[in-house]
């Protein structure tokens, strides 16, 4: 949603008691390079921090969100390709975007309630009036209780139930005069085995920002990976059984058993199948599938959360190679969070 590439110069502008300006992106079509939620900020200083598109239009932005600063009430601009803005102000790549602009106080409430929620892994929503006029804002749970306001009446209750709607993928919705933005816990993903595919994967994921923990209680998979210097990536050399449950998978979780073991691949997906997780995949054909779910059958596990697991894990793409089937395996969890597969 944006707000990680902008928080560090928020929250230093915030300290130093500095306003700021603030440009949402809330509507992209076609082959706009940026998703809504997308977030670009200028201080009064004139620093800036984050981007809403391929660089096309923060120059104009900037210089926009200066007229907010000065006074100039909220508004909402479209950038398109014309015949007149192609050579201008405009996105090269044939998309259009609207873009919220806004003024926030150095004093604002709810951006550091935000934060924290987001710091909890909760799933909270903040919607935004942005009809023009006084800021309002309201970071609201699921459940439509308030945690943090700076208006002077109740969130709208249509914003709300939109936000509810979302709750599955997270994102954008414009219920006039209302932005609804849901954030959702962070995504991570959680390997059990640092196999060669695990070990590929888990490295491949932090390359794509993710964030990664590994469970691998064979001690020579275990100091392999670690023995790599793989900076970043969290080695639990516990069960899976044990270190799962503790790690509290959820919604925006992604559980990928790579053991190919039977005691580990059963132990961690009972483990990720008790938990909320929202994506779970398991490495093996059509003999380990049948295998493996049985045991999970016998466990009591729930049948429609087995026959939820992606089993074999992974896009069909022809891989072969430990990097080509970690590929494989990225590629689908990224499609079930995006809500495309």
């Amino acid at each position: 949603m944006g707000i990680e590439e902008i928080r560090p110069r928020v929250e230093a502008w915030r300290a130093a008691g500095e306003r700021y300006g603030e440009a949402v992106l809330i509507g992209a079509w076609r082959s706009a390079p940026r998703l809504p939620g997308a977030r670009f900020v200028r201080a009064e200083s004139g620093e800036i921090a984050g981007n809403v598109s391929a660089g096309c239009v923060e120059a104009d932005l900037a210089e926009r969100l200066a007229g907010v600063l000065s006074g100039e009430p909220p508004s909402t601009v479209t950038y398109d390709v014309s015949d007149e803005t192609a050579h201008g102000v405009g996105l090269a790549c044939g998309g259009r975007i609207d873009v919220f602009l806004e003024a926030h106080e150095a004093s604002d409430p709810v951006f550091p309630a935000l934060l924290e929620r987001i710091d909890a892994r909760d799933t909270v929503f903040l919607l935004t009036d942005t009809s023009s006029g006084a800021p309002a804002h309201w970071l609201v749970t699921p459940d439509g209780d308030v945690l943090a306001t700076d208006a002077g009446w109740p969130p709208p209750g249509a914003a709300i139930e939109a936000g509810r709607e979302l709750l599955d993928t997270g994102g954008v919705r414009l219920i006039e005069p209302t932005l609804v933005e849901v954030f959702l816990p962070a995504r991570r993903l959680i390997v059990v085995g640092a196999t060669p595919v695990g070990a590929a994967l888990a490295r491949l994921a932090r390359a794509a920002g993710i964030s990664v923990e590994v469970i691998e209680p064979r001690s020579a998979y275990a100091s392999a990976l670690t023995g790599q210097g793989d900076a970043g990536v969290e080695v639990d050399e516990r069960w899976p059984d044990e270190a799962l449950p503790e790690r509290a998978p959820d919604r925006s979780t992604a559980v990928a058993v790579v053991a190919h073991d039977a005691r580990l691949d059963v132990a961690a997906l009972e483990a990720a199948l008790r938990s909320p997780a929202g994506y779970v995949g398991l490495l093996g054909g059509g003999r380990t599938r049948k295998a493996r779910f049985a045991a999970l059958r016998d466990a009591g596990v729930d049948e429609a959360r087995i026959e939820a697991v992606r089993a074999p894990i992974g896009l069909d793409i022809g891989a072969e190679t430990p990097a080509e089937i970690a590929l494989a395996i990225l590629a689908e969890i990224v499609a079930a969070w995006r809500g495309g597969g």
